[in-house]
């Protein structure tokens, strides 16, 4: 297919799009199938469906009926980095500045959010997931008088709801009072913002005993963390207040308040002054680390999860190193497994390949 028919049909596939959204009939879609799938459990909300041009996410039925040789754009649903900028900006949802083309770009978590909260459902499981791209949904639509908000209370209060996984884009904010994680039917709560890892001033940070109403989660089984700013000692004292239904818990792409810690000390202190260790190997909670890669590829990273299992449970080797300035820290080749968000059946040794030692033979 040629670049001038790719252009054509694309344009073609946009006015579209743009038809559907205008009629609403996306929302009146998602409506009338939700009330006829009831054994519907999970609804996932994202901001982009592809890493790169060919390698989609999700093979849905308009992707799989392109021509072949299709080239077409892989648009980000949600605000993305500026260029030589590390993080979006989170825009104004509400008052005189507010820019109504911008709250468009959330168009699909403003229409799932008002079907899921005024529809009858059995859905139990809500997720945005921003795939590490360094997005998220703008803080300021959660915030209390935010039709939003209200929707999302609504979700999240039902009693049959068990699982919330939220991906927010803070820039340099992050919110010291979010109620709407205030249901203390939970099992399992995944919190991510869209924060790199870099060393911050003290003055930014806001302590998780005020963000997570620990004492109601009587029922959780799992708790994460992701892109989220930290204090070392705040985090080891939150963590032995989790429920003791508690089996998994992930601690991903962290970031340190300068001089607060970073993720050699924080497996250490795991290891040493939480009593996960001497529970019984069949109560032991599971850790889930992953940590940014050196490939610049959207939604690559290392997983370390057996290296901190090992390291916590089996006095193994320490995982991470302190090689990078500030409180940031990785992990050496043969460390971990890369693996990528976008495709969950790719996966590789985090080394180099035997062929690349040939080309770029290692100094002795």
């Amino acid at each position: 297919m040629s670049y001038q028919d790719s252009f054509k049909y694309y344009n073609l596939l946009e006015s579209r799009q743009r038809a559907v959204i205008e009629s609403g009939t996306n929302e009146d879609m998602f409506s009338y199938t939700l009330g006829r799938l009831s054994n519907l459990k999970r609804v996932v909300v994202m901001p982009a469906a592809h890493e790169c041009l060919f390698e989609p996410l999700h093979k849905t039925p308009m992707i799989r009926s392109f021509p072949y040789g299709f080239i077409y754009p892989v648009p980000r649903g949600w605000p993305t980095p500026l260029p030589t900028h590390r993080w979006a900006l989170a825009m104004l949802w509400f008052g005189d500045d507010t820019v109504e083309k911008d709250k468009s770009l959330y168009h699909g978590f403003q229409v799932i959010t008002k079907v899921l909260a005024e529809e009858k459902h059995n859905v139990t499981e809500f997720v945005l997931d921003d795939n590490q791209i360094n997005t998220g949904i703008s803080h300021f639509a959660l915030n209390r008088g935010t039709e939003e908000y209200n929707n999302f209370c609504d979700i999240i209060k039902r009693p049959s709801f068990q699982k919330l996984q939220l991906s927010l884009l803070v820039g340099f904010y992050l919110g010291e009072d979010y109620d709407i994680y205030d249901n203390g039917d939970f099992f399992h709560t995944d919190f991510a913002t869209n924060r790199r890892s870099w060393t911050v001033d003290m003055y930014n940070y806001t302590s998780l005993f005020d963000v997570f109403p620990i004492d109601r989660w009587q029922q959780l089984t799992h708790f994460g963390l992701s892109n989220v700013l930290v204090e070392q000692t705040d985090l080891i004292n939150f963590l032995p207040k989790l429920p003791p239904t508690v089996q998994t818990v992930e601690l991903s792409f962290l970031t340190f308040m300068e001089g607060e810690g970073h993720s050699i000390t924080l497996m250490e202190d795991i290891r040493n002054k939480l009593d996960w260790r001497h529970r019984p190997v069949e109560g032991r909670i599971k850790i889930s680390v992953k940590i940014f890669c050196y490939l610049s590829y959207y939604g690559r990273y290392i997983c370390a999860d057996k290296e901190v299992e090992e390291f916590v449970y089996n006095d193994g080797r320490q995982p991470f190193q302190h090689r990078q300035p500030g409180n940031s820290s990785d992990v050496d080749l043969g460390t971990g497994v890369l693996k990528d968000l976008f495709n969950p059946a790719w996966e590789r040794p985090n080394g180099h390949p035997p062929e690349r030692s040939l080309v770029f033979p290692r100094p002795h």
